[in-house]
């Protein structure tokens, strides 16, 4: 299943194979939903609405979803969900929130004093990184309580492997993954908008701003650049031997690791807004 949030603040839940609309979380009309994730071990939902410095989860109630709120302090960009039941959102400020239900947020420091646009965790939530608005990448290993800087030039995006062992950090123009099987995989020009990791760290998908997606596997190999979207990739999610992507032009697409040679598949969705992010 995909959560694809629309233009009118409502989020679609889909299934992967037959493009079915499963669920609908309602929001307000007027509020975009910028970012979902799915929580962990769980048939919830998180989803983040910035105009509204809303992040609530979303669960099944009946024939519809119920929503029930978790923050509503600041104005979140991006939101990711781990398996021990907290969600860690980035927003404007200069912390990450870590959310628990029921309990008032917990903010972790971006040491570099930037705001955080971007946040990822590992699944059992003992490793979260983000990414500032100056540039930095801060690897937070929670159990540990041990935060290790990193820089790399231009970073724009960050995703994370299941285990929190594979980082890569997007720039504009590379992919830079770093874990044991270290690479820089490059796309020529400035257009890189978004990026993912497998579950296992081995694969590398990035959307670009005219609508390519590239991918490579665990040996740094370019395996696809696929042609799909007419706009902008603004989400890149892998699953379970496929990678989907959402773009601007309000499409989402499964491509198939196992038939790369193929066409993608399972035309997904079709919204009235062109701003879509997808999450897995």
């Amino acid at each position: 299943v995909v959560a694809l949030p629309e233009g009118s603040g409502d989020v679609g839940l889909f299934r992967v194979v037959t493009g079915e609309r499963v669920g609908l979380v309602v929001g307000d009309g007027h509020a975009v939903a910028k970012h979902a994730a799915f929580l962990i071990g769980d048939d919830g939902v998180a989803v983040t609405w910035p105009l509204r410095y809303l992040v609530a989860v979303a669960r099944r109630a009946g024939e519809g979803m119920q929503v029930e709120a978790w923050d509503a302090t600041l104005n979140y960009r991006r939101v990711v969900a781990a398996a021990d039941g907290h969600i860690y959102a980035a927003g404007y400020g200069q912390t990450i929130s870590k959310l628990t239900k029921g309990q008032e947020r917990q903010p972790i420091a971006v040491r570099d004093g930037g705001s955080p646009v971007d946040v990822v965790a590992s699944r059992d939530g003992q490793v979260v990184a983000w990414l500032s608005s100056r540039g930095g990448v801060e690897v937070a290993k929670l159990g540990a309580e041990v935060v290790v800087p990193l820089s790399v030039a231009g970073a724009t995006r960050i995703a994370l492997s299941g285990d929190g062992a594979v980082l890569a950090i997007a720039t504009r123009a590379a992919v830079h993954v770093i874990g044991a099987q270290a690479r820089v995989v490059e796309v020529p020009g400035e257009r890189i908008s978004e990026v993912a990791l497998s579950d296992d760290g081995a694969w590398v998908a990035a959307g670009t701003i005219d609508g390519e997606v590239w991918l490579w596997d665990a040996a740094g190999t370019l395996r696809l650049v696929g042609v799909g979207h007419d706009q902008r990739v603004s989400g890149v999610a892998f699953g379970d031997g496929w990678v989907m992507t959402a773009g601007w032009d309000g499409v989402a697409l499964r491509w198939d690791l196992s038939g790369l040679e193929r066409a993608p598949g399972c035309l997904l969705y079709t919204s009235p807004s062109p701003r879509d992010r997808t999450r897995s």
